[in-house]
């Protein structure tokens, strides 16, 4: 195992940045127990000590974390680990964006489809980088192809919590509460462990 990521910014419990990424963790406690949000699972998980190694345990996926500190003992970095294994080949959510924008997200999904039905060894459909692909355009305010990729995500991966909790995030950015509520509880029952599922259910419920 290696360290693939540096976040910078102090103190032990608060938030750390990776700029180039854009990636941003925070680190709280709740109970007792410290917390962190899993920018791989896209969830809150719970740290748990790894006593040997003077590091701590992601409970949801195993990655782990340590502190560095600086000349004054004080923490200001936090080092990400991870097994990373890279596979071979194009994610179909290359071909898929291509197509959408050139011609639309109608013809991106059939496009989808149709690399599906002729897949090769060269064309990786991963369901992580189709999520990505719907973050990317919903952060750009493009919600309508968000909610449209992630619909896909969900129908070839009906078993992924992550994949409604997605799908709940895009409805409540653009106002469907009603929509966003039933996929953060087809998450939920997926996941019962999904912090984001809980708390935003909580939130659509005090918007009333």
């Amino acid at each position: 195992t290696s360290p693939n990521f540096l976040f910078k910014k102090p103190p032990f419990i608060g938030k750390y940045f990776l700029a180039q990424a854009n990636i941003e963790l925070n680190i709280w406690e709740n109970d007792g127990f410290l917390f962190i949000n899993d920018p791989f699972t896209k969830s809150d998980t719970k740290l748990e000590q790894v006593e040997e190694y003077g590091k701590w345990k992601l409970a949801i996926s195993n990655s782990e974390i340590s502190f560095e500190k600086d000349n004054d003992g004080n923490v200001n970095q936090l080092m990400f680990y991870q097994n990373v294994y890279l596979t071979k080949g194009e994610s179909v959510s290359v071909f898929l964006e291509e197509t959408i924008e050139k011609s639309g997200i109608k013809d991106g999904l059939k496009k989808y489809y149709d690399l599906k039905s002729n897949s090769c060894d060269e064309i990786i459909f991963s369901e992580t980088s189709v999520n990505y692909l719907g973050h990317k355009y919903l952060r750009a305010g493009e919600n309508s192809n968000a909610i449209a990729i992630f619909k896909l995500n969900a129908k070839e991966h009906p078993k992924s919590w992550n994949a409604y909790d997605s799908m709940g995030e895009a409805y409540m950015k653009n106002g469907e509460k009603k929509l966003a509520k039933r996929n953060y509880k087809k998450s939920l029952k997926l996941n019962p462990e999904n912090e984001n599922g809980i708390k935003m259910l909580k939130k659509i419920k005090k918007s009333r």
